[in-house]
Protein backbone atom coordinates (compact mmCIF):
# COMPACT_ATOMS: atom_id res chain seq x y z
CA UNK A 1 0.00 0.00 0.00
CA UNK A 2 0.95 3.26 -0.90
CA UNK A 3 -0.89 5.30 1.96
CA UNK A 4 -2.77 7.06 -0.82
CA UNK A 5 -5.40 5.05 -1.45
CA UNK A 6 -3.37 2.63 -3.81
CA UNK A 7 -2.75 -0.85 -3.20
CA UNK A 8 0.38 -2.65 -5.15
CA UNK A 9 -0.26 -6.04 -5.85
CA UNK A 10 1.76 -8.64 -8.01
CA UNK A 11 -0.14 -9.21 -11.02
CA UNK A 12 -2.98 -11.92 -12.02
CA UNK A 13 -3.78 -13.87 -15.38
CA UNK A 14 -7.32 -11.34 -15.16
CA UNK A 15 -5.18 -8.27 -15.56
CA UNK A 16 -3.37 -8.64 -18.77
CA UNK A 17 -6.21 -7.15 -20.19
CA UNK A 18 -6.24 -4.41 -18.28
CA UNK A 19 -2.34 -3.82 -18.39
CA UNK A 20 -2.50 -4.47 -22.17
CA UNK A 21 -4.39 -1.17 -22.62
CA UNK A 22 -1.68 0.72 -20.03
CA UNK A 23 1.03 -0.66 -22.47
CA UNK A 24 -0.54 0.67 -25.30
CA UNK A 25 -1.06 3.62 -23.84
CA UNK A 26 2.37 4.14 -22.59
CA UNK A 27 3.31 3.34 -25.57
CA UNK A 28 1.25 6.38 -27.52
CA UNK A 29 2.65 9.02 -24.64
CA UNK A 30 6.43 7.72 -25.89
CA UNK A 31 5.52 8.20 -29.10
CA UNK A 32 4.31 11.71 -29.09
CA UNK A 33 7.97 12.47 -27.17
CA UNK A 34 9.92 14.88 -29.30
CA UNK A 35 12.63 13.44 -30.67
CA UNK A 36 16.22 14.83 -31.82
CA UNK A 37 16.98 15.04 -35.39
CA UNK A 38 20.68 12.41 -34.64
CA UNK A 39 18.24 10.26 -32.37
CA UNK A 40 17.80 6.60 -33.09
CA UNK A 41 14.61 5.21 -35.30
CA UNK A 42 12.35 4.36 -32.17
CA UNK A 43 9.71 1.22 -33.30
CA UNK A 44 6.33 2.64 -33.85
CA UNK A 45 4.33 1.96 -31.08
CA UNK A 46 2.28 -0.63 -32.08
CA UNK A 47 5.30 -2.69 -32.29
CA UNK A 48 6.27 -1.98 -28.68
CA UNK A 49 2.79 -3.07 -26.86
CA UNK A 50 2.31 -5.90 -24.76
CA UNK A 51 -0.86 -7.48 -25.51
CA UNK A 52 -2.70 -9.63 -23.02
CA UNK A 53 -1.66 -12.27 -25.66
CA UNK A 54 1.56 -11.92 -24.94
CA UNK A 55 1.47 -11.53 -21.58
CA UNK A 56 -0.59 -14.82 -20.86
CA UNK A 57 2.11 -16.47 -23.01
CA UNK A 58 5.05 -14.68 -21.37
CA UNK A 59 4.36 -13.49 -17.80
CA UNK A 60 1.46 -15.61 -16.67
CA UNK A 61 3.04 -19.00 -17.38
CA UNK A 62 5.12 -21.83 -15.92
CA UNK A 63 8.95 -20.41 -16.29
CA UNK A 64 7.77 -16.05 -16.26
CA UNK A 65 10.36 -14.35 -18.10
CA UNK A 66 9.31 -11.44 -16.27
CA UNK A 67 7.48 -10.04 -13.19
CA UNK A 68 4.51 -7.74 -13.10
CA UNK A 69 3.45 -5.83 -10.35
CA UNK A 70 0.52 -3.68 -10.39
CA UNK A 71 -0.74 -0.42 -8.61
CA UNK A 72 -4.67 -0.38 -7.89
CA UNK A 73 -6.83 1.76 -6.51
CA UNK A 74 -10.38 1.06 -5.51
CA UNK A 75 -10.95 -1.60 -8.39
CA UNK A 76 -9.26 -0.01 -11.27
CA UNK A 77 -5.78 -0.44 -12.03
CA UNK A 78 -3.53 3.02 -12.68
CA UNK A 79 0.17 1.59 -12.83
CA UNK A 80 2.26 -0.97 -13.73
CA UNK A 81 5.97 -1.63 -13.16
CA UNK A 82 8.00 -4.84 -14.81
CA UNK A 83 10.96 -6.71 -13.61
CA UNK A 84 13.28 -9.18 -14.35
CA UNK A 85 16.43 -10.77 -12.66
CA UNK A 86 19.62 -10.95 -14.12
CA UNK A 87 23.22 -11.21 -13.49
CA UNK A 88 26.04 -8.62 -13.20
CA UNK A 89 29.17 -9.81 -14.35
CA UNK A 90 31.41 -6.89 -12.73
CA UNK A 91 30.29 -7.72 -9.43
CA UNK A 92 29.87 -11.04 -9.73
CA UNK A 93 26.34 -10.50 -8.73
CA UNK A 94 22.75 -11.01 -9.23
CA UNK A 95 20.69 -7.92 -10.36
CA UNK A 96 16.82 -6.74 -10.77
CA UNK A 97 16.50 -4.89 -14.16
CA UNK A 98 13.10 -2.66 -14.20
CA UNK A 99 12.12 -2.82 -17.24
CA UNK A 100 8.74 -1.05 -17.82
CA UNK A 101 7.41 1.87 -15.21
CA UNK A 102 3.81 2.68 -16.02
CA UNK A 103 1.48 5.32 -14.09
CA UNK A 104 -1.93 6.71 -15.44
CA UNK A 105 -1.69 10.56 -15.56
CA UNK A 106 -4.53 10.82 -12.12
CA UNK A 107 -1.45 8.47 -10.43
CA UNK A 108 1.25 10.37 -11.01
CA UNK A 109 2.54 12.48 -8.28
CA UNK A 110 0.81 10.50 -5.45
CA UNK A 111 3.94 8.50 -4.35
CA UNK A 112 2.33 5.63 -6.84
CA UNK A 113 5.93 4.37 -8.57
CA UNK A 114 7.70 5.14 -5.37
CA UNK A 115 5.55 2.65 -3.88
CA UNK A 116 6.04 -0.22 -7.11
CA UNK A 117 9.75 0.04 -6.39
CA UNK A 118 9.71 -0.21 -3.14
CA UNK A 119 7.04 -3.50 -3.30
Amino acid sequence: MSGRGIAIRVAVPDDAGEVGRMSQEFADELAALPVAADAPEIPEADDIVLTPKILQRDIFCGTPLAYLLVAEEGERLVGYLMYHFGYWPADAAPSLHVVDLFMRPAARRRGTACALMQK
